[in-house]
């Protein structure tokens, strides 16, 4: 009988403790995912911040052509035969300085929209941690509750007449199947 009540809680133990596991992988492959995502915005980032750089460098040049392009413009007005050319030289500069505005604003709202995932997927990150953290605590109330769980209580929990500590029992492990399932992290609900 002694024997049968050992292999039975041994049993008992090693499904918690196989559940509490998958739980706990699951939880850190969910993790990883995260981390990975936030990883990948913070990479778009640091190339849409390349990108602007890139295009204020270019919107610099053609500021400096610009600025060139003025200065053969006030020399070509004296030559009244090279000024239609200069103009036509202004309005190309021009151009492309508003294609180099519009271009920068594009790479702002972009990183703009990096940043704000970037944001999200640390929010999402922070939560996972967080239920993490409660079901590793609950885990290790549950491994207590084993190792502290001896003769007598067992006696308890089958005493024939009251019950009452059956009950106790009961309570106390749908008290922990609670807590699990709050534990438990939820990408669409917990952001």
């Amino acid at each position: 009988m002694k024997t049968k009540l050992a292999l039975a809680f041994l049993a008992l133990t090693v499904g918690a403790a196989q559940a509490q596991s998958d739980d706990s992988e699951r939880l850190r492959a969910q993790l990883r995912q995260v981390t990975l995502q936030l990883r990948q915005a913070q990479d778009d980032q640091a190339a849409a911040q390349a990108q602007k750089i890139a295009a204020q460098m270019e919107r610099d040049a053609v500021k400096k052509q610009l600025a060139a392009a003025q200065g053969d413009l006030a020399r070509l007005r004296h030559d009244s035969g090279r000024a239609s050319a200069a103009e036509g030289q202004l309005a190309k500069a021009n151009a492309a300085l508003a294609a180099a505005g519009q271009s920068a604003e594009k790479d702002k709202a972009e990183r703009d929209k990096i940043q704000a995932d970037a944001v999200t997927q640390a929010g999402v990150l922070s939560a996972c941690e967080g239920k993490n953290r409660k079901l590793l605590d609950v885990s290790r109330q549950i491994l207590k509750a084993y190792e502290d769980f001896d003769f007598v209580d067992s006696l308890g929990a089958r005493e024939p007449f009251i019950r009452l500590r059956r009950v106790e029992l009961e309570n106390l492990a749908q008290d922990y199947r609670d807590r699990i399932d709050d534990g438990a992290f939820d990408a669409k609900t917990d952001k």
